[in-house]
């Protein structure tokens, strides 16, 4: 392997070094590319030929654990077959724990005979990586795409064909330390997943303990639909007994009508808006107040329903950081319509209405007005009718600045989308991106703005190192 160096002298005395990135050829075998990263160096690329190649055997991983590439020849023309003996559930095929570029490929899954449903074919831990241009064709047997683990990074132009509705495609955990801060939405603090196409049923996302997710301008033709489970019981190191952090959830196309339910959140905070869903499907997103996994025991085989005396439950929408308090960090749900220009309606679950009448309360499946034992609307979550009048019928207004301006809110934490401010979106001319602001009770203040769209990882990145003899190392990808 031969690295090509250009030495540039300056007047000034500093010596800038360029080190040309190598590429290192596999056969594409597990074996030879993980000796492949091993030689690598941060910047290099690793390549895989076209082709058809067997990996995660014995429950084993190839190992991307240095800033490079690893690049099959095309989706269509390279190949990974997951073994069925390969690691699953939070084990991944492909383990990328570095701010690494994994694209150009295809993965064929496989049901697990080892102890899990199915082989996971990818795990993400660190921060700065990105997977993408890859297709995943997953067998008939639940299981994950990708399982991260207390990481940022992002996942663009991935193609979802699944083979089961109970592929939990993206599961997602985050840190327990994430719920004693503010929320970081409109950051880069999250897993972004985005120019996405998810055929087939199952889930878009799951946001599990302490999950901090994005997803956006995907294509959903399949009946996949968006998750955020809440105060959970599971042992996961990096989220233990903690829910869904935050999910950001804005302009993802669903094109089928046959499924239900295409949102359900049941924690944290969160911005679900500007989603399209076909005409005759996508009833509403569901917001509960609680599941059956609450650490609480309620509803079901684990244990009894729940009664005033156990709420609020710990992380429920709204609840913010700890030490926690009742609409602390409201859910903003707004403008999600079908594509016959109709509202998708926020409304609740059906999942625990017997259990909510029983305590003197109307359960709002008919309304969105909620409930004084689950969640409130203008405290908990705010809903914004797409057709809706600000303030009376809609908590999220829309229009220009001065229309907000105008505006007469009424209760603090209503929204105001502003159509003529933002630039998140560079595929939009400037400043009509949009970005929410929140009345405060006296005064709009801005709330949320979307982080920035292309990911910046889309782009490609260089790293550059200063060395001790005042030269600059600039390794480009």
């Amino acid at each position: 392997m031969k690295r090509k160096l250009i030495i540039l002298l300056f007047a000034c005395g500093f010596t800038t070094v360029l080190v040309r990135a190598a590429t290192l050829a596999s056969n594409g075998s597990q074996a030879d590319v993980n000796a492949k990263i091993v030689a690598a160096s941060a910047g290099d690329t690793i390549t895989i030929p076209a082709g058809s190649f067997i990996w995660g055997a014995g429950q084993t991983s190839v190992l991307v654990n240095k800033a490079i590439t690893l690049s099959g020849a095309g989706e269509t023309n390279t190949t990974i077959v997951l073994s069925p003996t390969g690691p699953y559930y939070g084990g991944g095929v492909i383990n990328i724990s570095a701010a690494a570029n994994v694209t150009g490929f295809t993965i064929t899954g496989a049901i697990n005979t080892a102890g899990g449903p199915s082989t996971t074919p990818i795990t993400a831990s660190n921060t700065g990586w990105r997977v993408h241009h890859v297709t995943f064709n997953g067998p008939p047997a639940p299981g994950y795409f990708a399982y991260c683990s207390a990481s940022s990074g992002l996942f663009d132009h991935i193609t979802i064909n699944s083979g089961h509705g109970s592929l939990q495609t993206f599961m997602i955990r985050g840190a327990s330390s994430v719920w004693s801060k503010p929320h970081t939405m409109g950051t880069s603090s999250a897993v972004f997943v985005e120019d996405s196409t998810f055929n087939g049923p199952g889930y878009m996302n799951e946001n599990d303990g302490g999950a901090q997710t994005v997803l956006r301008f995907n294509t959903v033709t399949g009946d996949a639909y968006i998750d955020a489970h809440q105060f959970e019981t599971s042992s996961d190191a990096n989220g233990a007994q903690h829910g869904s952090r935050q999910i950001e959830a804005y302009d993802n196309k669903h094109t089928t009508a046959g499924y239900v339910d295409w949102c359900e959140l049941s924690c944290g905070t969160g911005m679900v808006f500007d989603n399209s869903i076909a005409a005759g499907g996508g009833r509403w997103p569901i917001v509960q107040a609680y599941g059956a996994h609450s650490a609480v025991p309620i509803n079901g085989s684990n244990g009894p329903l729940a009664d005033p005396a156990h709420l609020p439950i710990p992380d429920q929408i709204g609840m913010g950081p700890y030490p926690q308090s009742m609409g602390a960090e409201p859910l903003y749900c707004f403008n999600n319509t079908r594509t016959d220009g109709s509202d998708v309606v926020l409304l609740g679950s059906s999942v625990s209405s017997t259990a909510i009448a029983q305590y003197g309360s109307t359960f709002y499946q008919s309304s969105v007005d909620g409930s004084p034992y689950m969640l409130k609307k203008g405290r908990d979550y705010f809903n914004g009718a797409s057709h809706g009048t600000f303030p009376s019928t809609s908590d999220v207004g829309r229009g220009t600045k001065a229309a907000m301006l105008a505006s007469s809110p009424t209760t603090a934490g209503q929204g105001w989308w502003v159509t003529n401010e933002g630039s998140w979106n560079t595929k939009l001319a400037a400043n009509t991106s949009g970005q929410l602001y929140k009345w405060s009770g006296s005064a709009w203040v801005l709330y949320y703005t979307p982080y920035t769209y292309p990911h910046p990882l889309q782009g490609g990145s260089s790293q550059t190192v200063q060395a001790p003899s005042n030269a600059v190392i600039s390794i480009a990808q």
